[in-house]
Formats: C-alpha cells, sequence, structure tokens
C-alpha cells in the first residue's frame, strides 16, 4: 500500500514539475531522461527479466525515428499516421530481431542483435538518397493537439510525462503478469518450463515483441523531441550507454533502468559542460556500482533501507 501511495505522488509530482520548472533547458533534460529510461526499460525486459542480451533496442528506437522522419518530410504524411506507421514498423522489425536471434542461444543472440544494430546504423549512415546520410533528416514537425501547441516545452513536456507514465504502468503490470512470471521463470529455469510443457520460444518472441513497442514509442517520443534524426541515434555509443543504464540502475527491477539513465543523462547533459573527461567518470562510477553494488543502485539502496529499519 506504501508502494502505491508512494508512486501516485512520485507521479503526481513529474507532471507538476512545470508548476515548479519553468526553464526550457530543464524540461528538455527531464524529457531526455525519459525518453532514454523507456529505451533502458525495453531492453531491461529481455536482459534483466528474460536473460537475453539484446544490442539491437537503440538501433530500433534510431530505426523507428527514421520511419516518423521520412513519413513527416519525404512522404509528407501527418506526424500521428507517421507514429503509428512508425511503431508498426518497429513491431514488425523488433519480431524479425528475434526470430533471428532465438535460432541461437546465450551470447550469440547478443551477437546476433549487435550485427543487426550495426546494419541498421550502416544503412542510416550510407543510404544518404533516403536518410540523409551523415546530416540525418530535419525539420519534423510534432504532432498536433486540439487545444495546446506541442512547440511549447510546457505543453509537450506535459504529454511526454504523460505518456511515460502510461507506459511505466503498463511494464509494471506486465511485470506481475503470468507472461512477465513466464519470462522470468524461463530466465533461471529454461529446461524445468519446458518440460512443465511451456513454449520457451514463444514466450521470448512476446518478450522481444513487447520490448520493441517499448522501444518504438520511445522512438517516435525522440524523432518528435530532437525533430531530427541522424545516424548517430543508432550508434554503438548510444547501444553502451542504454546497457550501462540497466546494469547501474539495477536489471529486473522496474525503477532500475529509469534510475540509470537519470545517472547517464545528468552526466552527458550537465557535467559534460563542466568537465570534459566526463566519460572518464561515469566509467569510474560504473566500475564502483558493480563492484559495491553488484544488484544495482535501486535494489542496493532498497537493501541499506532495509538494513537501516
Amino acid at each position: 500500500m506504501k508502494l502505491k501511495i508512494l508512486a501516485i505522488l512520485c507521479s503526481a509530482l513529474l507532471v507538476l514539475v512545470p508548476t515548479v520548472v519553468r526553464s526550457p533547458f530543464y524540461l528538455d533534460l527531464l524529457v531526455q531522461i525519459m525518453i532514454a529510461g523507456l529505451i533502458a526499460s525495453s531492453l531491461n525486459l529481455l536482459l534483466g527479466l528474460g536473460g537475453l542480451l539484446s544490442f539491437a533496442q537503440t538501433a530500433l528506437a534510431g530505426a523507428v525515428s527514421y520511419v516518423v522522419a521520412l513519413g513527416c518530410v519525404t512522404c509528407g504524411i501527418s506526424p500521428w499516421l507517421s507514429a503509428l506507421s512508425g511503431i508498426a514498423g518497429g513491431l514488425v522489425l523488433s519480431i524479425g530481431i528475434g526470430a533471428l536471434a532465438l535460432r541461437t542461444t546465450g551470447l550469440n543472440i547478443g551477437m546476433i542483435t549487435l550485427a543487426l544494430a550495426q546494419v541498421m546504423w550502416g544503412l542510416a549512415l550510407h543510404w544518404g538518397s533516403v536518410t540523409g546520410g551523415e546530416n540525418g533528416i530535419s525539420g519534423i514537425p510534432r504532432p498536433t493537439l486540439p487545444i495546446w501547441s506541442t512547440a511549447d516545452p510546457v505543453v509537450w513536456y506535459e504529454c511526454v510525462a504523460v505518456l511515460f507514465l502510461v507506459i511505466v504502468a503498463a511494464l509494471n503490470l506486465f511485470m506481475s503478469s503470468a507472461l512477465g512470471v513466464c519470462l522470468t521463470a524461463v530466465r533461471s529455469q529454461p529446461k524445468r518450463m519446458s518440460a512443465l510443457g511451456f513454449d520457451i520460444r514463444k514466450i521470448r518472441m512476446a518478450a522481444f515483441a513487447i520490448a520493441g513497442i517499448v522501444a518504438s514509442l520511445a522512438g517516435v517520443l525522440f524523432v518528435f523531441h530532437q525533430q531530427f534524426v541522424s545516424p548517430h541515434a543508432l550508434a554503438l555509443g548510444e547501444t553502451a550507454e542504454t546497457l550501462l543504464m540497466v546494469i547501474v540502475g539495477g536489471p529486473a527491477t522496474l525503477l532500475g533502468p529509469l534510475a540509470g539513465a537519470v545517472i547517464v543523462v545528468v552526466f552527458r547533459v550537465i557535467v559534460s559542460s563542466y568537465f570534459d573527461y566526463w566519460p572518464v567518470l561515469l566509467g569510474a562510477l560504473f566500475v564502483g556500482v558493480v563492484v559495491f553494488l553488484p544488484e544495482g543502485v535501486i535494489p542496493g539502496v532498497s537493501r541499506v533501507i532495509r538494513r537501516l529499519r
């Protein structure tokens, strides 16, 4: 009951942030954190819950961003229809990635997803006639609302915050659902689950599909927020940061990837403006977390709080 009340209070605070913070810079920072948190959550669903190492989630979100950008700018389709096309394309792509990756096991899954992520990045970089190459695609309009203007940073922040909370709530329900429990059981006891009659491949394919939807939604929010997309969104460095968010925050937890997103994005946006070698500090933090809080920040802090009670 206390956790539910705390979750409601945190959600209300997130939505009410613009009543206190009016600076476009900090609203932009919070939006970046929420989008990064969603991409990390999609990876956490596969890695944390299912034990499936995927390097394709960040590239998948970037690919969806390109679909939306091409729909809006190149084809002249409305942003709403472009967003739906991007989500549908992301779902199909994630199922395809899962179908290929699950033909093998263990670390080979990670290698296949890494190769596919590099293919997507290579297409974005070198298929210049479609993607714009290194220059990317700019001038992407945001969806319009009947009353409010999404060009207003406050209105746009509220839109992202509401969708973010809905997705996080859905992920929470999934983690406690029968499918979520089965996915966790398959991670730890695959042979036993198979002996009990569960179709392990179907469970894992469902995980890839759901994680793909979450990553696709993040990709849609990303391209509408930046109003620009380039191959950098699919780069290996972005993939590494997403993996770092999950490991630092705490895999297999709802809040772990979100906490990891806060840490990484704050380092990337704020610390980098004061310290040129901020990746060194971030790397040192990562090493410290792995050594002293191997289960991640959120589980580690929770353990400390329980001991103090």
